[in-house]
Parts: C-alpha cells; structure tokens; sequence
C-alpha cells in the first residue's frame, strides 16, 4: 500500500468525510455485504498526511539499536553467570542426591558402609599415594552400581587440579563426570561440566568422600559416617564463616560451603564458576 497523493488536507475533516461515507453506504436491515468495510486506502488515509512520520529515520533507529546493545552489554553476562550458577547447583545436588541414595541402597543389601570390602590405598617408596583406578572399580561395581543410573565408566587418564593420572571416570547423562580413585577413602572428584577446563578445585571440581573404615569419617565435611562432602575445616571450626575461609584457602573444602548452602553458589562464593 502506497499513500495516494493529495492536496494538503485537514486530518480531522478527513477522518469526517470517511465516516460520512460510511453511513451512506448503511441500508435497510443493515449494511450492504462488502461495501460496508473500509478500504485499505480509507484506513490508512489520515495517517499519510504527514508521511515524514510514517517511519523512524535513519538515526533513530541506530540511536535505538545503540542504547538496547549497551544494555545487552551490560546485563548478559550477569545473566549467563546467574544462568550457570542454577545450572551447575542443580547437577551438584543431584549427584550428592544419587550417590546417598546408592549408599543407602547398598547398606540395605550389603551391610553397613564401614565394613564393605575396600583394597589399601598404595603408595610409592616416598609415601606418596599411588592412584589404583582398578581397585576404585572393584568397589564401584560391586557396591554402587547397581544401585545408581549412570551412562558409561571407564579407566582413562585425566587432568586434575593440575595433576594427571589415570582414574576410574564415571560418566552421567548430563556429561558430567565423577572421577573416582582408591585412596584412604574413596575418592569422589566430582566434575561439573566434564572434560571442560578449567579442572579446578571451586570451579568446577568439587570433592567428596565415602570411607570405609572408623576414623576416617574425620575427612567428611558433614561428619556422616560413610558418605559426604570433604573438608579440612574442622580443624579450625565448622561455622559458615569458618567454612567460607577454609574454601578460600583449601578449594576443595568448597563442596561442604555448598552443602552447608543447600547447594546454592550465593553472592560471595569466592571462585569464578567455568
């Protein structure tokens, strides 16, 4: 539709003429079928008096799309670090949910945690611990697969906080990865967002524990008896403050300060999430 040019006219005496028009057209027992719509040309008629106004020009609408980029600008990533924050709360809370559950499960069939059957951890000729992804699937097959959904395990090679060895990788459906090994405990590192950097304790490795023998539940952040998030906080108190501070210093303590947090990433979790 294009304006049909015209002399210039009053707006209001055409919107007059229009109308008029239309009442003309009434007959008895009503309108006439068809004649009774307006035109296009009639609709749009009043408006195409001043046709400088019928569009934005040119620089209003690069102002427009200026002030709505410097918005976007500013509100995305705040939007996208609140996006991932729910996001990787609700993985986290699931997999703390699933293993006590499989826990659970697996004391109802295979007695009490303590006393399920667990190889000595290894070390080398200077104390240090040796990974034994072998036995850390010994144990996982026999005691909490059965009792858990996941979608592949394997023994593979991976980056850990910096350090690289090889560990037992259970794969969930929602890619991300537990990486499990046999040490005093068995090790539960839990990656959020899988083969993903940054591999970082706090960021998106969080650290858990299930432990096997009396005593070593002193590694478990919530003082459960088998399994739980780990922590050296206690040493020094278990207050969130106290908690908050052991993170800072000790990441991996960071899954208690979430688990004290209900799983939530809160406004001053002191780590950047990848």
């Amino acid at each position: 539709f294009s304006c049909p040019k015209k002399e210039k006219v009053n707006k209001e005496q055409t919107i007059s003429k229009v109308l008029s028009n239309k009442l003309k057209r009434k007959v008895r027992g009503g309108y006439a079928p068809r004649k009774a719509a307006f035109t296009l040309a009639e609709v749009f008629s009043p408006f195409c008096l001043s046709p400088r106004r019928v569009a934005f020009t040119l620089a209003e609408v690069l102002i427009t799309l200026g002030i709505i980029g410097v918005v976007a600008a500013m509100t995305m990533p705040t939007l996208l670090a609140n996006y991932k924050k729910k996001e990787y709360s609700t993985r986290i809370k699931k997999f703390y949910s699933v293993m006590s559950q499989a826990v659970k499960l697996s004391e109802a069939a295979n007695g009490e945690a303590y006393y399920w059957e667990k190889e000595l951890r290894q070390q080398d000729d200077d104390g240090v611990m040796v990974n034994n992804p072998e036995a850390a699937k010994v144990f996982f097959d026999k005691y909490l697969k059965p009792y858990m959904s996941i979608l592949s395990e394997n023994i593979e090679t991976a980056s850990v906080e910096g350090y690289t060895g090889s560990f037992l990788n259970v794969i969930f459906s929602d890619g991300s990865i537990a990486y499990i090994n046999n040490g005093q405990c068995v090790d539960f590192i839990y990656d959020l967002n899988g083969k993903k950097g940054p591999n970082r304790y706090g960021q998106d490795l969080f650290s858990f524990l299930l432990c096997t023998e009396e005593g070593n539940e002193r590694y478990l952040g919530n003082r459960h008896k088998s399994f739980g998030t780990y922590s050296e906080a206690f040493a020094k108190g278990n207050t969130r403050a106290q908690v908050l501070n052991q993170c800072k210093v000790y990441p991996a303590s960071c899954s208690l300060l979430l688990q004290i947090d209900n799983w939530e990433f809160k406004d001053d979790y002191p780590y950047k999430l990848q």
